[in-house]
């Protein structure tokens, strides 16, 4: 009797662990949108109009169109493609300056969140990584990044889920600060510093995860003592 106990809890603790290290498990929630704006909002939020921000200008380049500036972390040509799929005209700045933050959170939805399947990915952290990389980057870079990391040719959130969480988070992290850093610039510093924040989430997530599956396997040799010397 002791044996199969200690069997069964082998197999309860192999299969906890998968879900600790993959968040792979359809038994997990899957990420969730606002806890993932949350962040980025931290770094997208206000009003900015620097010249020296492409994304600032109409035209999606410094010089450009006509410099509106950004507001909640939508940028000038962001808006101009949204007005007009409403069939409305040029914003001017006043426009960009009157953006309310729930039309705003409208456009993060469908523009970012729905395009990298953030409803689907299962790990929260890794979710908002991708979310922020689509944001701060683009959502082609996002995808791409992921497809570089696991070796796909499309994005695929089974082959996501089924991942290292943390490990392909930090690689994520990584290649973004690679393209930072070669990219350069008077945002550089502010880039880096976005990614230390996310970083932590990350080390943290990885501390959890041994100190939980140590947990776990404390509990289930206890179990298996007790068992045994009973």
């Amino acid at each position: 009797m002791g044996e199969f106990i200690s069997a069964h809890n082998k197999h309860i603790s192999q299969k906890a662990t998968r879900r600790l290290m993959n968040a792979s498990d359809p038994a997990w929630m899957s990420a969730d949108f606002d806890a993932s704006q949350k962040v980025v909002k931290v770094f997208e939020g206000g009003y900015s109009s620097t010249s020296q921000d492409r994304g600032n200008w109409t035209g999606g380049e410094i010089g450009a169109g006509e410099l509106i500036g950004t507001n909640w972390g939508i940028s000038a040509p962001v808006l101009v493609s949204e007005l007009k799929r409403l069939g409305l005209p040029t914003p001017k700045a006043s426009t960009m300056k009157a953006l309310s933050y729930k039309a705003a959170l409208g456009i993060y939805k469908r523009n970012y969140w729905a395009p990298i399947k953030g409803d689907a990915i299962k790990n929260q952290n890794l979710a908002t990584i991708l979310y922020d990389t689509a944001v701060n980057q683009g959502v082609g870079k996002a995808q791409g990044y992921v497809k570089d990391s696991l070796g796909t040719s499309s994005y695929d959130v089974n082959k996501i889920n089924s991942a290292n969480a943390a490990s392909l988070s930090k690689t994520i992290l990584d290649k973004r600060r690679a393209t930072y850093k070669q990219i350069g610039g008077y945002a550089l510093e502010s880039w880096l510093g976005r990614l230390d924040v996310l970083s932590k989430g990350v080390q943290r997530n990885l501390t959890q995860t041994v100190v939980v599956a140590l947990g776990l396997s404390a509990i289930i040799g206890g179990i298996y003592i007790y068992t045994k010397n009973k």
